[in-house]
């Protein structure tokens, strides 16, 4: 669903996202009876994925900034996506479009300290022990925090799996990055999938089997730019030391990932990337 566009890039709700809200706030009233609190509720929520969407325009306007557009940028209940127009080839422009996400979110946070100092005269408070038990302000602050440091985690397609990605291919072929990367976020998301059904924490269990299912998005994306390449320099893929051109790699070293043929998109999922 279109919510308007900014900065010239449609910004646009999934309907599964409305949906939680509903349930939410209807969860809210009926357990206290009060539409203030339910309300209350709402804004919170409201401006925590405004934070979510800023987090993904700081990759959409990092892009622009190498010359790639932004399609749309699409809010979720676990996160943000922002949907380029093509891939960076350059690892040095993939490292800086990952990390204007999470940079993003400590400018916000930096950003909300100095508001909460102004308003209050102090920063006491500002991370209260439950981050929804404070003001607005504090919980907006503990919220970007969290956001910037959880996306940097290393885990395809999150952030900071693409900036593990970009660093490994300064040194070795791309394709070989991406399986290096792709393997460390399947395992990462084993983790967190676990962690979260043993610990009752259903939304990192939620993200870690959405981060194990598009992590092969990744990989099958590299793959198809390869043959693109190929396609381009009117040769054959000669595959080198660590190199599988196919869309299923041996499973010596890598889980691969999956991106549709014939489209040129580029995901930054954020939490939640995101979940970048």
């Amino acid at each position: 669903m279109r919510f308007g566009e900014y900065f010239g890039i449609e910004l646009r709700l999934h309907w599964s996202f409305l949906a939680v809200a509903a349930w939410i706030g209807l969860t809210v009233l009926s357990q206290t009876g009060s539409v203030l609190v339910a309300t209350s509720l709402l804004i919170s929520l409201g401006s925590i994925f405004a934070c979510v969407a800023l987090h993904e325009y700081g990759h959409a306007l990092m892009a622009r900034h190498y010359g790639i557009e932004t399609l749309e940028i699409t809010l979720l209940p676990i996160g943000g996506v922002a949907r380029l127009e093509r891939l960076p080839e350059d690892p040095k422009q993939e490292l800086w479009i990952a990390l204007a996400g999470p940079a993003t979110n400590f400018v916000l946070a930096g950003g909300l300290a100095i508001l909460h100092w102004l308003v209050a005269g102090s920063t006491a408070g500002l991370l209260p022990i439950n981050l929804f038990n404070g003001s607005l302000l504090s919980t907006l602050f503990g919220v970007n925090i969290i956001m910037g440091v959880f996306n940097l985690l290393p885990a395809l397609p999150m952030d900071g799996g693409r900036v593990q990605r970009a660093l490994l291919s300064l040194r070795m072929p791309a394709l070989r990055a991406t399986g290096i990367a792709t393997t460390l976020a399947r395992a990462l998301a084993a983790v967190m999938i676990v962690y979260g059904l043993v610990e009752g924490g259903l939304m990192l269990a939620l993200i870690g089997g959405f981060v194990w299912m598009t992590a092969r998005t990744e990989y099958q994306n590299a793959v198809l730019m390869e043959r693109m390449k190929a396609a381009r320099s009117g040769q054959g893929h000669r595959t080198g030391p660590g190199e599988h051109p196919s869309l299923d790699p041996p499973n010596e070293w890598v889980q691969p990932q999956v991106t549709k043929p014939g489209r040129k998109t580029f995901i930054m999922r954020g939490k939640d990337d995101r979940a970048h």
